[in-house]
């Protein structure tokens, strides 16, 4: 029996999936990419196109790259929180990735500007979360005996 050849995606395929993980209605992506459908008639075919197997691999891998690249890491996140508390106010600015705030004014003694960053005691307490700094909470819990909780609901 002869082996069955499997095609790789078409450059059409290719370009199609790409549109559609960024963002396009897969009608119209599927216009953009090249084909000859158009309006109602493209959204059907895009929509047969989605369903094919190679597609709906491709379009799996571009959405985990785009997941991936978008999620931060823990060590990620704990360097931008360490940069919160260890920059100085004074080297923020409002193209700053701490920068949570900022504000321009314009007075009568010229115009400036106001940034604001995390709160850097806010910052270090969820540092100290993440690497587990702080003891866990233990929580006490009693029973007194059911005789108790009788002689309680029977007013004794």
């Amino acid at each position: 029996m002869a082996e069955k050849t499997t095609r790789p995606l078409s450059a059409q395929q290719k370009k199609f999936t790409e549109l559609v993980v960024s963002g396009r209605p897969a009608g119209r992506a599927y216009e953009e990419a090249g084909y000859s459908s158009k309006g109602a008639s493209a959204d059907v075919s895009a929509s047969k196109l989605l369903r094919n197997p190679k597609v709906e691999e491709y379009l799996g891998e571009l959405r985990a790259e785009v997941k991936k690249g978008s999620i931060l890491t823990a060590q990620e996140r704990m360097e931008w929180l360490s940069r919160a508390v260890t920059t100085p106010l004074s080297e923020v600015d409002e193209s700053s990735d701490i920068c949570v705030e900022h504000v321009e004014i314009s007075g009568e003694h010229g115009d400036h500007k106001k940034v604001k960053k995390p709160d850097p005691i806010r910052a270090i307490d969820l540092l100290n979360k993440m690497d587990g700094s702080y003891a866990p909470e233990q929580h006490e819990h009693s029973f007194a005996g059911i005789g108790s909780i009788i002689d309680e609901i029977q007013g004794g």
